[in-house]
């Protein structure tokens, strides 16, 4: 769980972390692959809440042996 000091990254934050575009960044979002919190109608995402997603996404992309 985030704790409340734990800065809140924008989604062109998340962009720029993970090197792809606003849409797709949107996308992830609203399929649920990605969490986020909507604080007054702005998307945030938790630095935790972007691990996650990294975590299921390199595991979901490992080829079995």
């Amino acid at each position: 769980m985030a704790s409340a000091t734990q800065p809140l990254l924008t989604v062109r934050d998340i962009c720029d972390r993970i090197q792809m575009g606003k849409s797709k960044v949107f996308e992830f979002i609203a399929t649920g692959e990605l969490e986020s919190l909507k604080l007054d109608g702005a998307r945030r995402i938790t630095e935790e809440q972007l691990a996650d997603f990294i975590t299921r996404r390199a595991a979901a992309s490992k080829v079995p042996a």
